[in-house]
């Protein structure tokens, strides 16, 4: 009883006489269920806010994509941690997956990461999968791209982890002729 929120659901049987009405559930479908992955910029001590915002926008969400680390230049450059005991114990409560994001800002620095090593560091985290952000490169080389996003996602496929990507604007937006 009581206000409707979301991720509720309410069902309500009736009968004419008192304490007689009864119903039997063979089958319940909950169709068009959006995943959606959550993600935001290294600050530190941010765990209060976070919790506050996870908790009023959980039915919206499937994925805690913390910031990790960084590909540049020279490398990767891995972000100061997030307090991942809290992203932990939230994901654990609203039944989420944590996907840590990497943000590719240099296509060079890929040359500088082997794909089983990330994997490992993974596995090593109890991660669930990984988020790969390349949209931040403006013109990437198709090919080279496309075989390290390969070589990462072959090497985390025998232990069953999951590998998220949204790719650059070039990649996303349709050619036409």
């Amino acid at each position: 009883r009581g206000r409707p929120k979301p991720g509720m659901l309410g069902l309500s049987i009736w009968s004419p006489e008192t304490a007689k009405a009864r119903v039997e559930i063979q089958d319940l479908t909950i169709l068009n269920q959006v995943e959606k992955l959550v993600r935001w910029k290294p600050v530190l001590n941010r765990g209060p806010y976070l919790a506050w915002y996870i908790n009023r926008h959980s039915d919206a969400m499937s994925y805690l994509s913390p910031p990790w680390a960084e590909v540049t230049l020279n490398g990767m450059q891995v972000h100061p941690n997030e307090d991942f005991q809290i992203l932990r114990n939230l994901a654990r409560v609203y039944d989420f997956s944590i996907y840590p994001a990497i943000t590719v800002s240099s296509e060079a620095g890929l040359d500088r990461i082997q794909p089983s090593r990330l994997v490992d560091e993974v596995q090593q985290e109890r991660y669930d999968g990984l988020f790969l952000d390349l949209s931040p490169l403006e013109r990437p080389t198709i090919g080279k791209v496309a075989q390290w996003v390969k070589q990462t996602a072959d090497a985390m496929s025998p232990s069953g982890l999951r590998l998220l990507v949204r790719f650059p604007a070039l990649l996303e937006r349709t050619t036409t002729f």
